[in-house]
């Protein structure tokens, strides 16, 4: 049990156990997605989902949009990370809606080949070797901290001084804290889903929207998605609301983690 609230800052380091990229590595893999070549319509290189996407979200201006993706793949060695060059670039409002696309689409493909997908699995052994590397990861340090000196009549309140701050795009943390809870407890996916309903989770830079099966629904995600420059650019009013609603009520998390796969 925490002794008082308590605020976890999540930078991209957390999520490298779960199998998601650093800054520098989501920025290769957007370069190689976005540095499209055709021949005749036909995409010899570059992400072929993106491609379609951009065709039928821009129509007539596709051409536009592939130019932009390609001048964004062009740019985008010279810095650390997606996110340091967008704001440099952040002028380019085709380039901006191009660069949180291909964010979406590149940490949707890492969270599909992350192994906490057999999580969700049908089989008990698949699932049974993910929660046994779960336990040597950092979220169960976290669960084992909430969960001692607490009755499991209590569990309704275990996120209740615990808040989130995640400069991550993915999901991870959320699903893993989920099935931890699960385990702690020796709960059904639906009895979890309650508890997790109290943990607060703040995303400064947005995140991937959510899937079928999941509560509280956004837009899609690259909409909801923000970059260093929007950060920046946001008012002292609206910081200090950010700042207070982080021991809100009103604060949720923006992907919670329910019966069905988030994945």
């Amino acid at each position: 049990m925490l002794s008082g609230s308590t605020v976890l800052v999540l930078g991209a380091g957390s999520s490298v156990d779960f199998g998601m990229p650093v800054g520098s590595e989501l920025a290769k893999d957007i370069r190689d997605r976005l540095a499209f070549h055709f021949d005749f319509g036909t995409v010899l290189k570059g992400d072929e989902i993106l491609a379609m996407q951009f065709q039928r979200a821009f129509g007539d201006r596709s051409p536009s949009a592939f130019a932009a993706a390609q001048r964004l793949a062009s740019v985008i060695g010279s810095f650390k990370s997606i996110d340091d060059c967008l704001y440099t670039h952040g002028a380019d409002e085709l380039m901006m809606t191009v660069g949180k696309a291909a964010i979406v689409r590149a940490i949707a493909a890492k969270e599909h080949s992350s192994w906490l997908r057999k999580l969700w699995s049908g089989q008990a052994d698949a699932r049974a070797q993910a929660l046994a590397k779960l336990d040597s990861g950092w979220v169960h340090q976290i669960v084992q901290m909430l969960v001692t000196g607490r009755r499991a009549a209590d569990r309704r309140d275990l996120f209740s001084d615990l808040s989130l701050v995640t400069f991550n795009y993915d999901r991870c943390a959320e699903t893993a804290l989920f099935h931890l809870v699960r385990q702690a407890y020796a709960i059904e996916d639906v009895e979890a889903v309650p508890i997790m309903e109290g943990l607060k989770v703040y995303r400064p830079y947005g995140g991937l929207a959510h899937s079928r099966g999941c509560r509280h629904r956004t837009r899609p995600s690259v909409q909801n998605t923000l970059t260093h420059l929007e950060w920046r650019r946001a008012s002292r009013s609206t910081l200090k609301s950010w700042a207070s609603a982080l021991t809100s009520s009103k604060c949720r998390a923006s992907c919670r983690p329910q019966a069905t796969s988030c994945f």
